[in-house]
């Protein structure tokens, strides 16, 4: 058991949902979908304040909306989630407009933004990204998440690799324009990474450590972003390159959970990384930027100074063929042709990707 100032991690918590939630409120809002609800008829026994959406919620603003009305018509002073990806960042972000609290049961180690105070949500055009409210009290228990489908867990995992180009791409800002980093955020993340590497196939066979370790990475990296007060240490080129997918090919990326579609952008990423640290010549910026850093500084910076900036990456980087190997070991997908995609429509997003985001990455950069 780990137990923190806003979550815990343990076997056996959904026996005690009543009196864990008690704890912080006698006014709430309990709410999950019918897929989750089929499958732990049980766990909502002890209430009658029970908001059961549809399967396959979509993360948009209707439901949202549908929250909030429910939530309105019973005075309450929490929202309550059993759920993971878009149960919750729909019920954040209805905690978030109606200024209240929330808590959090998480039935899938999908995806790490538990503990984000963000919510990546469609409002009718495309998906954004929205100010949310920070969950009061995350609930994971082992036993529950280890019953997770298969899909989603595997779907945390990837989500979970994407460590692996963001270290590179964060750093690369740090050399180049002194961007804050926090290399503690990695160093705290390592000893996780080791051991559920090391362990993939026990992992698939939802082995309860492995299923901790998992958790603990997909914590960890959405406290950072609290902490840091930014997505910058669980989003970088990866994450950009998928939203940009969503947004031009909603009806293809809808298909697939978002940690799939990370872990075939975090290949296409380390690739592309990789064309730029195994060149000895000096990468340019691309002629298009967004003004947000100084580009003749920078310009001469890469210029002057890319040996020992590539040098530094370069101990950071991880081979490809070890990535690939993970994979493998996961049966991820890691080519875009797995989702249906291909590599052409990635490699034409990446072109102007960096106009997307105030957030300098790899994407900023070309080769002669």
């Amino acid at each position: 058991m780990q137990q923190s100032k806003n979550f815990i991690v343990d076997k056996n918590l959904w026996t005690q949902a009543e009196q864990l939630i008690s704890q912080f409120s006698s006014q709430y809002l309990l709410i999950t979908d019918e897929l989750i609800y089929e499958r732990y008829k049980h766990f909502f026994s002890f209430t009658k304040n029970l908001l059961i959406l549809k399967k396959q919620v979509k993360a948009n603003l209707d439901n949202v909306e549908f929250i909030i009305k429910k939530a309105q018509k019973i005075a309450v002073t929490h929202l309550v989630v059993f759920g993971s990806g878009t149960l919750n960042d729909v019920t954040k972000y209805a905690a978030y407009k109606l200024n209240l609290s929330y808590l959090v049961f998480a039935s899938a180690p999908s995806m790490n933004g538990y503990l984000a105070a963000n919510a990546s949500l469609h409002d009718g055009i495309s998906k954004k990204t929205f100010t949310a409210k920070q969950v009061q009290y995350a609930f994971f228990d082992v036993d529950i998440l280890s019953e997770a489908p298969l899909r989603l867990i595997k779907s945390g995992l990837g989500d979970s690799l994407a460590s692996i180009t963001i270290k590179l791409d964060w750093l690369l800002a740090k050399l180049l324009l002194d961007e804050k980093y926090a290399p503690d955020f990695f160093t705290e993340l390592k000893n996780y990474e080791q051991q559920l590497f090391a362990n993939i196939p026990a992992l698939l066979n939802r082995d309860k450590q492995q299923i901790s370790n998992l958790t603990y990475l997909l914590i960890i990296a959405g406290q950072a972003m609290t902490d840091f007060g930014s997505s910058a240490p669980a989003s970088q080129a990866e994450h950009i390159l998928a939203h940009l997918y969503e947004m031009n090919f909603p009806e293809q990326a809808e298909q697939f959970y978002h940690g799939e579609q990370i872990a075939v952008t975090t290949l296409y990423m380390l690739r592309l990384q990789q064309k730029f640290l195994y060149n000895a010549q000096a990468p340019q910026l691309k002629a298009l930027q967004l003004n947000f850093f100084a580009k003749e500084q920078t310009e001469q910076k890469l210029k002057n100074l890319w040996s020992e900036i590539s040098a530094q990456l370069n101990e950071a980087a991880l081979d490809e063929q070890e990535l690939i190997a993970l994979y493998e070991a996961a049966n991820l997908p890691k080519e875009p042709e797995d989702l249906g995609w291909s590599v052409k429509q990635l490699d034409r997003l990446s072109k102007d990707a960096q106009l997307y985001r105030e957030r300098f990455t790899f994407l900023n950069l070309s080769l002669n």
